[in-house]
């Protein structure tokens, strides 16, 4: 089958929406876990993740979800996160041939430690593995609404003004 560069961006746009979706639900839990919750709107998902490992037992209002929230960070969500970042703010490279393969090449500008000089590094991907890691963050929002959906609808009254303190 002969693939497009079509195909590569409707990928894409799901990873970029599946992230959106699991930064709002990232949100939901938060507010139904978190007695007070101190989070700004302008937070990644990376950070509110480290939020949510870094919360001790005093500060929440189910226990057991809190652990099962720290296994979660440490199995998969700190991973997707970050490799998240790879994914949509790293430079894509659409040459045709390999595209026509279902191939593509990303590159990241990385510093040489022994040289402090930058280069680029160049990672060769297939559709198979851009699914892969579809499936991977879908699984993520499916972890975390199964949190959510163990928490309390309402608990106090909120009022969103961009930053929680």
């Amino acid at each position: 089958m002969k693939h497009t560069n079509e195909d590569f961006f409707k990928l894409f746009g799901h990873i970029s929406v599946f992230f959106a979706t699991w930064d709002m639900l990232t949100n939901i839990l938060i507010f139904r876990l978190v007695k007070n919750p101190n989070i700004d709107s302008r937070m990644t998902l990376g950070e509110k993740i480290k939020y949510l490992g870094h919360l001790d037992s005093n500060e929440v209002d189910d226990l057991d979800v809190l652990k099962d929230i720290k296994d979660f960070i440490e199995e998969s969500a700190r991973d997707v996160s970050q490799e998240r970042n790879r994914y949509i703010h790293d430079q894509w490279i659409f040459k045709e041939s390999d595209i026509d393969e279902g191939k593509i090449e990303r590159s990241e500008i990385v510093l040489k430690p022994e040289s402090k000089d930058l280069h680029l590094k160049t990672t060769r991907f297939s559709i198979a593995d851009i699914e892969k890691f579809l499936v991977k963050v879908g699984a993520c929002q499916k972890k975390t609404t199964d949190l959510i959906a163990r928490l309390p609808v309402v608990k106090t009254k909120v009022h969103w003004n961009g930053i929680i303190k």
